[in-house]
């Protein structure tokens, strides 16, 4: 079974603050771009909060 995100928000996580932090994904592949320190990383790990059902 395969799972397609079609976008992620991000609420008062790590470095992002607020409410205003949505990324929007196009299928196939898709890169997370920025600066250091920008929260690439924390964006990939919040996939992992939700577990394996």
């Amino acid at each position: 079974m395969r799972m397609y995100v079609k976008e992620l928000r991000l609420a008062n996580f790590k470095s992002f603050r607020g409410e205003g932090n949505v990324f929007e994904f196009s299928p196939g592949i898709n890169y997370f771009v920025g600066n250091n320190n920008a929260g690439k990383k924390y964006c990939h790990r919040s996939f992992g909060m939700h577990g394996n059902r």
